[in-house]
C-alpha cells in the first residue's frame, strides 16, 4: 500500500511525470485520515505531484489503455503480490513487446519468488519477520513486547530501494 506510492512519490519530486493508475474507485487510501476539508492528508502526501487515471484493469480497453501508456513510458511501478499483473494481462513480457527499453520495477513484500513470495505483507508483518521490532523493543526500557509502530520502516525502506533501481545510468 505504501512503497510503491512512496517510490513514485519521489519520483514525481525528481522531476518524473507519474501517472497513478487508480481502480474506479480510487485508491483505498483517498479516505483514510487525517481529513482536511474533506481529502486525506495521507493520500495527499503519498501521492503529491502525480496525475491519475481511473481504470478497471478487470475490462480489456483498460488494460489496452494501460499497454498504451506503458509503451510511451520510461518506468512502470506496480505494487501488486507476485503473478497479479500477469494474470491482468499486463506483465513485464507484454508491455516490455512494444517498449524494450521498460524499466518494471515490482514491489512485493518477500519477493517475486522463492518460499515467502505468495505471503500478504504489509510493512509491519515486514518488520516483525525480520526482526526489526525485536531489536527496536530493545531500545525501549521496560517493553516486554515489541510496540504498535505507526513509522513504516519496511515501506520506507523498499520505497527506497525501488527508487534505486528505477532509474536510468
Amino acid at each position: 500500500m505504501m512503497a510503491g506510492p512512496y517510490c513514485t512519490r519521489y519520483l514525481a519530486d525528481l522531476g518524473a511525470e507519474v501517472i497513478k493508475v487508480e481502480s474506479p474507485e480510487g485508491d483505498y487510501i483517498r479516505t483514510r485520515p487525517p481529513l482536511r476539508d474533506g481529502r486525506s492528508t495521507y493520500f495527499a502526501h503519498l501521492n503529491c505531484g502525480k496525475r491519475s487515471i481511473r481504470l478497471d484493469l478487470k475490462d480489456p480497453a483498460a488494460i489496452e489503455v494501460a499497454i498504451a501508456l506503458a509503451a510511451k513510458s520510461d518506468v512502470v511501478v506496480e505494487n501488486f503480490r507476485p503473478g497479479v499483473m500477469n494474470r491482468l494481462g499486463i506483465g513485464y513480457d507484454v508491455l516490455s513487446r512494444n517498449n524494450p527499453g521498460l524499466i518494471y520495477c515490482a514491489v512485493s513484500g518477500f519477493g517475486q519468488d522463492g518460499p515467502g513470495a505468495d505471503k500478504p505483507a504489509y510493512a509491519q508483518v515486514v518488520q516483525a519477520s525480520s526482526g526489526y521490532d525485536l531489536a527496536f523493543m530493545q531500545y525501549q526500557d521496560s517493553q516486554d513486547r515489541p510496540a504498535n509502530s505507526n513509522i513504516f520502516v519496511a515501506d520506507v525502506l523498499a520505497s527506497t530501494f525501488a527508487l534505486s533501481g528505477s532509474s536510468r545510468r
